[in-house]
């Protein structure tokens, strides 16, 4: 097994890659534990839990699956049909991406649900801005997308922007205001899939830029004046 618990109740578990074995997470006596942010990978079976009640999620997202079957018709990462775990229990919140948290030079946290391969993970503090390189997860998908938990410390969070190849990738079906729970923002994004480099930042406002353009021309015209009639 990946985990057992065996008499042991009111723990919280996150962070976990359980991957390929003959139980994900076996229970006995064990309840009201908290499952979340966990990839189950390709077990025979992902939980045993025979007669023990648990909790799959913390009311905002849950767990990743590998044999979760279910579609995500609104955008925003997380199935829209429910993970049964044999008789009992469910992940109200599945993720239909594998979970990542990356640390920051701050020290905070920027979580990531992905069906992309995150190759790289980096945090500009001069900027405010997030760098990830991804690539495919599978050799036959055609899309990607990226469910991202920002700290509002990181950047300023009501002007975002995801910018891709430098541009040149579309993005699709965008939502910057996923979610806010007053500490951190959740953004969503897509891609068609291919190895790409996103940049997360804050947007500087329209009136913000027009003066950095004004003063940036006043600045051109007095070296000029400066250099022809000095």
């Amino acid at each position: 097994y990946g985990i057992a618990l065996f008499g042991s109740s009111n723990n919280m578990v996150s962070g976990n890659n359980i991957t390929a074995n003959q139980g994900g997470v076996w229970f006995y006596g064990s309840d009201n534990n908290i499952f979340y942010h966990n990839n189950f990978i390709s077990n025979t079976e992902q939980v045993d839990s025979t007669y023990c009640m648990n909790v799959w999620d913390d009311g905002i997202e849950g767990n990743y699956w590998s044999d979760y079957n279910g579609i995500d018709y609104d955008y925003d990462g997380i199935g829209d049909i429910l993970y049964f775990i044999e008789s009992i229990d469910v992940d109200c919140y599945p993720l239909v991406g594998m979970f990542s948290s990356f640390n920051t030079s701050l020290g905070l946290y920027v979580n990531v649900i992905s069906n992309s391969t995150i190759e790289d993970f980096e945090y500009f503090e001069s900027n405010s801005t997030i760098r990830m390189y991804v690539s495919n997860m599978t050799a036959t998908q055609t899309y990607g997308f990226c469910r991202i938990c920002i700290p509002h410390t990181l950047m300023d969070v009501s002007n975002i922007s995801v910018i891709i190849d430098g541009g040149l990738t579309p993005v699709f079906y965008q939502n910057y205001t996923l979610y806010d729970n007053g500490t951190h923002r959740w953004i969503y994004f897509a891609y068609l899939h291919s190895i790409h480099e996103i940049d997360i930042t804050p947007e500087f406002p329209s009136l913000i830029i027009s003066s950095l353009f004004m003063i940036a021309t006043l600045l051109a015209v007095v070296v000029y004046k400066r250099k022809h009639f000095v």
